[in-house]
């Protein structure tokens, strides 16, 4: 019966985009407030929905298919890259060697760096060219093959080129995560060489806004123990939040 009632709590969920505690207590006359409470908890610790303070809600996820766009993707949620772009830039540290994943986050955060002396690194030719605005900012573009659709480059010579450069802090992006399966990319080139860059920086920090939470795509670069916080644009369901800081991870949230 417990699944069964999980299974009509998120069908219910789903059908109606949220649900509050006493909604809940209403169906289910003869379960106590604490069981449902566990209940909406085992959801979100999954993935499943997110948690609200009376009761959950359903995760509005991007569509997978704009994974693999990224005209389609620098449209999306741009409130919460902003958002979040906006905490990032308070953990950058001056004259320090940066790291800028490809990703529409982050290029929000790149266009709200301050004009400060950094060296950044970046796979990215439309990050780079953000970035080059400033006058303080000394940039390295790493070579290789073009995905036109991800604007990014990766491949051998863009490995390559990594192995001649330090990296004091990486500032990731992530199309999907879960408990289960970690960080994900749709593209296995791209994860190649995020895992590469998470090897080599001395801190990782992953820019992740809540539409990804839950969402599995189909290659995983990284798990919780490779990174060292998730910045978001919400509070995560207190599970979720629970289950990635016993690990060590700092989430820091941008409101």
């Amino acid at each position: 019966m417990n699944n069964e009632r999980k299974n009509e709590i998120l069908t219910l969920i789903k059908k109606d985009k949220e649900v509050r505690l006493s909604d809940l207590t209403k169906l289910f006359p003869y379960v106590s407030e604490m069981t449902l409470r566990r209940d909406l908890d085992f959801l979100a610790n999954k993935g499943l929905i997110l948690r609200t303070h009376g009761g959950g809600k359903e995760i509005k996820a991007t569509p997978i298919i704009d994974a693999f766009n990224f005209e389609n993707r620098v449209t999306n949620n741009i409130v919460a890259k902003n958002n979040i772009a906006s905490c990032a830039v308070k953990l950058l540290e001056e004259n320090r060697s940066i790291y800028l994943d490809a990703g529409s986050t982050l290029l929000a955060f790149a266009e709200q760096i301050p004009d400060i002396c950094l060296f950044i690194v970046t796979n990215a030719p439309n990050i780079g060219i953000e970035v080059a605005k400033r006058n303080n900012t000394e940039i390295v573009f790493l070579g290789g093959s073009m995905n036109k659709s991800a604007l990014s480059v990766t491949g051998s010579l863009t490995s390559d080129n990594l192995d001649k450069i330090n990296i004091d802090i990486a500032f990731m992006a992530a199309g999907g995560f879960s408990m289960e399966n970690g960080f994900t990319n749709a593209y296995i080139n791209e994860c190649e060489l995020k895992r590469k860059v998470i090897k080599l920086a001395k801190k990782v920090y992953v820019l992740l806004d809540q539409s990804k939470l839950g969402r599995n795509l189909p290659f995983t670069f990284a798990n919780l123990e490779d990174v060292d916080a998730i910045i978001t644009d919400h509070k995560l369901p207190e599970k979720l939040h629970d289950s990635i800081t016993s690990k060590g991870i700092d989430v820091f949230v941008s409101k």
